[in-house]
């Protein structure tokens, strides 16, 4: 059952008519077993000089006479996908034609972005399913005043999945990968609230081609705890769908809505080594617990109510002057929150319908993750829930995204 939930995908995909999409899914992601042994192989199946891009634990994956065959980039200690990172990496492959990334959410980011910039194919050979960005043109990139920022990227042209090396990937790193793939429901309810009310571009497709897996994963996540095989391939199949969502999407919104906007902005205000998962999975606990909450009772918006002054309180000089512009273009007069509250008259009941049939049960996903043993409350990633809560309040300013964030402010209702 290696590939039997993006097969069951295909089929939805061209009928939703994105043939294109299916066609570059059957095409680009390959599947086995020792499929890193054969990368030299794989390799000169590709045109041209290759560098090879790994860090200093995903190259203990091969030989050192494998990797010293190749042209390659080595990271070492600690790193993120940073701006530094990528010129670095742009720089080391200057001479290259193609570009072979071998780890999972820095290093595939990286290399995505430098292969659009460079106009370079790249490859891939993920080594965790930790993360929904194998499939996605997305890059996130950290700039230099610590904010992430996605940027275009470039798909790779093919996708070479070891069942071995993810069957042996650390434990953090597929809980991590979990945690990024079931804030799913989340992340739809908010980029339809959006569409509701703002009337903003909205697609379904993205979570009908996601639904059997997310449901399946749910049934038997015990199988991640157990590091059973065919479940740790069911959740890159996830992940790889919701990358596909994002292509299908044009952007990330299918994947990344308020529970991302919260995380990312205690991201910025901590330096604990967390995994992005780790955060996103607590984050999406507030944001189910949030929507179920807001979904019973009909808000009534009033204007904007949060100034430079607070942003730059929590955020310093630098961030806040940015999030103030993002602050500016979303912010809401009396006259938009009349607006907004006539169309709510009218359309909450349906939202409300949505949310409580779709969004994960925050009962439920506590458990999961604490049956991981992964984080789920603010205390598990260091903060207090109160200070995790005033950050909560104030995360909807610092990204141009309308979700359940924004309505608890401009309904003077706290996140948590």
């Amino acid at each position: 059952m290696t590939a039997q939930f993006l097969n069951m995908a295909l089929p939805h995909i061209v009928a939703g008519g994105y043939a294109e999409v299916a066609e570059y899914v059957t095409e680009a992601i390959h599947v086995g077993q020792g499929m890193l042994a054969s990368l030299p192989d794989i390799a000169s199946n590709h045109a041209g000089r290759a560098l090879l891009v790994a860090d200093s634990n995903t190259a203990k994956l091969i030989s050192s006479a494998v990797l010293n065959s190749f042209n390659h980039y080595t990271i070492q200690g600690e790193y993120c996908a940073s701006t530094a990172l990528v010129d670095c990496v742009k720089h080391a492959s200057k001479s290259a034609d193609f570009i072979i990334a071998l780890g999972s959410g820095s290093i595939n980011d990286v290399c995505k972005y430098v292969s659009k910039t460079e106009g370079k194919e790249y490859i891939l050979f993920p080594t965790a399913p930790s993360m929904n960005g194998y499939t996605s043109p997305n890059a996130s990139i950290t700039i230099e005043n610590g904010t992430k920022k996605s940027f275009a990227g470039q798909l790779p042209r093919a996708i070479y999945i070891d069942i071995d090396i993810l069957a042996n990937a650390p434990v953090r790193m597929i809980n991590s990968g979990f945690a990024d793939f079931i804030c799913r429901s989340t992340a739809r309810a908010d980029w339809l609230l959006s569409h509701v009310l703002l009337g903003t571009q909205y697609n379904e497709l993205p979570f009908l081609i996601s639904e059997d897996v997310e449901r399946a994963l749910i049934e038997g996540y015990q199988g991640l705890v157990d590091r059973d095989v065919d479940t740790i391939m069911l959740l890159m199949q996830a992940l790889l769908l919701s990358g596909v969502g994002m292509i299908i999407a044009g952007g990330s919104q299918s994947a990344s809505q308020g529970e991302h906007i919260l995380a990312c902005a205690t991201e910025l205000l901590d330096d604990y080594n967390l995994l992005h998962g780790e955060r996103v999975g607590v984050a999406t606990v507030v944001l189910a617990k949030l929507q179920k909450r807001m979904c019973n009772m009909q808000p009534q918006l009033v204007q904007t109510r949060i100034d430079g002054r607070s942003l730059q309180q929590y955020f310093g000089v630098e961030r806040a002057r940015e999030f103030y512009d993002v602050l500016l273009r979303k912010s809401v007069d009396r006259e938009t929150a009349e607006s907004l509250n006539h169309v709510i008259g009218e359309k909450w009941q349906y939202i409300s319908e949505r949310v409580r049939a779709e969004v994960i049960d925050p009962a439920l996903l506590e458990r999961i993750l604490h049956d991981l043993k992964s984080p789920y409350l603010p205390e598990h990633v260091g903060w207090t829930a109160a200070e995790y809560g005033e950050v909560a309040n104030l995360a909807f300013a610092t990204r141009d995204r309308f979700t359940f964030l924004d309505i608890a402010h401009h309904a003077q209702v706290p996140v948590m």
